[in-house]
């Protein structure tokens, strides 16, 4: 890997960790959501319930790209045919909860849960 690219990598990385810090997304589309789930633990189940500690079951967090009622319409480009999965954050504190309220109106409009 060159120079370039693991820079680009951190880089990523930086701007994730900030974004949990200050709360910035509620919503993920993820290329990899079973890793993404054990790196950090940020994902909540479909009801928006957060998993207990350490809760690797993915596959309860996340909805394929093509159950979205749009998803037929939008083309993905860079995606290498990758499978892609929506998910939402989890709420640990109050913070998060309040944080995260426009995220979960938009969750209940997409998928009504």
């Amino acid at each position: 890997m060159d120079d370039a690219a693991i820079q680009v990598m951190t880089t990523n990385v930086d701007k994730l960790n900030s974004d949990f810090y200050t709360r910035q997304s509620g919503i993920f589309l993820l290329d990899d959501p079973e890793n993404f789930q054990k790196a950090h633990g940020a994902l909540a189940y479909l009801d928006g319930s957060a998993p207990p500690e350490g809760a690797e079951d993915w596959e309860k967090m996340t909805v394929p790209w093509e159950e979205w009622a749009g998803s037929a319409d939008v083309e993905l480009h860079n995606c290498d045919g990758k499978q892609l999965w929506f998910a939402r954050r989890a709420a640990f504190s109050e913070a998060d909860e309040a944080a995260f309220a426009g995220a979960g109106m938009l969750w209940e409009a997409l998928w009504g849960a």
